[in-house]
């Protein structure tokens, strides 16, 4: 072999194998754990739900239509749901409290479901002009209790209702456009928000 190619290999062989390395497999940085802090404001803040939690990311996740949605922590009381499934929108209402670090949410019984109007679909006529249809029903009050739980120095949080749910801040949506959108759609008052 020629000598330069062999020094050349030499050379570049440690750089590829250390650029090949995964850096995530470490589990020991992120741990997750149970905690009870003083303190706790989850004010202003949007949190993503899923069914799963990557350790190493600290995110909630969910590979599936009808399984994620958002919280909106609106202000230090009141909270609203929504659960995503596919075209479809369930929105949600209630008051919020923290007991030991945990989250305690009181649904109050107000549901407005924003559902995709098919009909426009296979409308030949032109008449069907709604894309979408918002209606607001009563539900039984319900309570559900979000377990924090500490990943790195993100806030998560853990619920086991009828399933398990993960909950981690939401990186991609923002409080102010969701808020927005909700009242544009007229779901904030159908929802009977202050």
């Amino acid at each position: 072999m020629n000598p330069l190619k062999t020094k050349l290999l030499f050379l570049l062989l440690p750089i590829a194998l250390f650029s090949c390395q995964d850096r995530t497999t470490d589990n020991s940085v992120h741990t997750i754990t149970e905690t009870k802090p003083s303190k706790l404001n989850v004010s202003g803040q949007v949190y993503f739900y899923a069914p799963e939690f990557d350790k190493n990311r600290c995110e909630a996740y969910g590979e599936c239509d009808c399984c994620s949605g958002n919280i909106l922590f609106l202000d230090e009381r009141t909270f609203l749901t929504i659960d995503i499934c596919e075209s479809d929108v369930w929105y949600y209402k209630g008051k919020y409290k923290i007991v030991d670090g945990n989250v305690l949410l009181f649904y109050d019984g107000v549901m407005v479901e924003k559902n995709y109007n098919w009909e426009r679909e296979t409308d030949t006529t032109g008449t069907v002009t709604t894309e979408y249809r918002i209606t607001s029903s009563k539900t039984d009050p319900r309570t559900q209790t979000l377990t924090r739980i500490a990943c790195e120095k993100n806030t998560c949080f853990k619920s086991n209702d009828t399933e398990t749910l993960f909950a981690s801040p939401d990186k991609k949506q923002k409080i102010a456009d969701l808020v927005r959108q909700i009242k544009e759609d007229g779901i904030w008052e159908k929802l009977e928000m202050k």
